[in-house]
């Protein structure tokens, strides 16, 4: 299992909270978005519990956004920075030093963060399945979605490798 986020695609978290805060109608309210410490709506994107439209409803909602649509989707991409210059090399290195292994990308992701970075999966990644928090309903680091994987490949946990940033 490899995850993306800042280990093949550089991610900034700073980025979404100060797009956030500038949009027009911004109520002041705290933005918890990082790796430790996330809003519960931002959680629910990523586990694919609130559809696009909910989601941009409830942002809109608990901090008084008054922006367009497009707006508010710039605003939570602005993470997403680009995929890091070895992110592809990783793939063949890996598949060199483990050849019988499966390959599987592991990756929190939202459905709208996961529409701006597509063309980052579809370029030259052979990654045997791809394994995203929105559409397999776990986040990582629950011990859900780290199961779940392993029960879909078929493979006990003791047999995989996790190549993750945190």
């Amino acid at each position: 299992m490899v995850d993306v986020g800042n280990v093949l695609y550089r991610i900034e978290f700073q980025r979404t909270r100060t797009a956030l805060q500038n949009l027009p109608g911004y109520n002041g309210r705290e933005i918890l978005f990082g790796v430790d410490d996330q809003d519960p709506l931002f959680i629910a994107a990523d586990r694919g519990d609130v559809s696009v439209e909910a989601f941009r409803r409830g942002l809109r909602d608990q901090f008084g956004f008054s922006a367009t649509d497009a707006e508010l989707d710039r605003a939570w991409c602005a993470i997403l920075m680009e995929p890091f210059a070895h992110a592809y090399q990783v793939e063949l290195d890996l598949h060199l030093m483990y050849p019988k292994a499966r390959m599987v990308l592991v990756s929190n992701i939202s459905e709208l963060h996961h529409r701006q970075a597509a063309s980052f999966f579809e370029q030259g990644w052979r990654s045997n399945q791809l394994y995203l928090s929105y559409l397999m309903r776990h986040r990582k680091p629950d011990p859900e979605s780290f199961l779940h994987v392993c029960s879909t490949e078929g493979v006990a946990p003791e047999q995989c490798i996790l190549f993750d940033d945190s």
